[in-house]
Parts: C-alpha cells; structure tokens; sequence
C-alpha cells in the first residue's frame, strides 16, 4: 500500500509569529503493521489578498522542512476496537520526537511522549506537538487490518 496527498493550507503559531505553508505527504506499508511517512512542506509567499494558500494559487514555493515518520500499529488482542501506536519523527532540522496515540476508526490522534535535538541545536520552544489525522471519505472506517 503507497498514498500520495497534498494538505491545502496549514499555519504554524510559534512565539507570536506565524506563517502559512503547504504539505506534501507519502505514505508506504512496510510490512506487517507498520508504516514510513515522508512529509515535505513549503513555505508560502503572502498572497496579494490575503487569502488562504492552496498548491494551485501559490506565486511561490520555498522548501520549509522534511520530516521522515515511523509508525507501529498494535491491535490489543483482548479487544480489537482498541489499537495503539506510537509514532518515531526525524527532521531535517535536528529534532526528533515519539509520540503515542490510538485510532478510533475514522481517525487516530497521537500527542509527545518526548522531544530531542541534536548538540548544536538550541532547546526545541515547542514542549507538546498533537496530530490528528483523519480519512475525509465519508463512512469509510481507517482500518490496518
């Protein structure tokens, strides 16, 4: 299984100041219940407007940041609606961080369990990052079975 999917406009708040980007995702099964992410995301010029960016309307593109993504599922067998997983990210950046969520069917949310850097970055300002991630097919249960 491989899945392709370009997010329209998403904006980042960090210290006041925030900025709009697009992101770009790929998504590959490896086997059993595990999967690798890719995610790319560019910055966005302000548009004349001040509209929300999209892929069809931006003037320009600038790389913002990679990030690869490991993600485990584990189905409890005692019950098979409850399924965790955690969720190992690298970016480009020097950060890395694990996060655990579970999956509800039609989404799952996932929240830090910790974040690091590598020695010559300063202390990430961020302390709690949260991803939900949803299918927007309608009554299409997300399932890894």
């Amino acid at each position: 299984m491989s899945l392709s999917q370009r997010s329209e406009s998403a904006t980042i708040q960090l210290e006041g100041k925030s900025s709009a980007y697009l992101r770009e995702l790929k998504c590959k099964h490896v086997g059993q219940l595990n999967f690798i992410l890719h995610l790319n995301a560019f910055k966005v010029q302000p548009l004349p407007n001040k509209g929300i960016p999209s892929w069809t309307n931006a003037t320009e593109l600038k790389p913002f940041h990679r990030e690869m993504d490991f993600l485990r599922v584990k189905v409890n067998p005692i019950d098979e609606t409850v399924t965790n997983m955690p969720y190992v990210n690298a970016q480009n950046v020097g950060l890395a961080n694990v996060e655990e969520g579970n999956i509800n069917g039609k989404s799952f949310l996932i929240e830090t369990k910790s974040i690091e850097r590598s020695c010559f970055n300063k202390d990430p300002s961020a302390r709690l990052l949260r991803h939900e991630y949803s299918k927007y097919m309608k009554n299409i249960p997300m399932s890894f079975m």
